[in-house]
């Protein structure tokens, strides 16, 4: 031998099957990981539906909802019939929705600092639902 070990670099996944490339990516997330798991998802060459939706699962425990979104929508497209990742979007679907369902409040004017903070968040991009005009995402 070379002196090179064959076992992976990362310590195996308890009860994780080896034949999963994704085994560890879900442990990581499960244990809130989040870093380690990124690092092992970018590790991956090829990037389909269950790269995706592993990628989605990190952006969400990140709250990173956006991004959560977009990567489930590329997974359901790329395996329309996983049943799995419909559940994941439709989820998080419903987590937007409860965002949006806010006590009445008064319409802030314009000028009112409540509104130029509002319209400064949506210019920037970092719109969180904070807004009542925001879709969820």
């Amino acid at each position: 031998m070379n002196g090179e070990s064959a076992e992976s670099p990362e310590p195996e996944t308890e009860g994780a099957d080896p034949a999963d490339p994704f085994a560890q990516v879900r442990a990581a997330i499960e244990q809130d990981e989040l870093e380690r798991a990124q690092s092992l998802l970018e590790e991956f060459r090829e990037r389909g539906a269950e790269w995706h939706f592993m990628q989605a699962k990190v952006f969400r425990a990140k709250k990173w909802y956006t991004e959560s979104k977009r990567c489930l929508e590329r997974a359901m497209k790329e395996s329309p019939d996983n049943e799995l990742y419909k559940k994941e979007y439709d989820e998080l679907l419903a987590l937007a929705g409860k965002g949006r369902k806010k006590k009445p409040r008064e319409q802030a004017q314009m000028g009112d600092e409540a509104a130029g903070l509002c319209a400064e968040c949506c210019v920037t991009g970092l719109c969180t639902c904070v807004c009542e005009s925001c879709d969820g995402f």
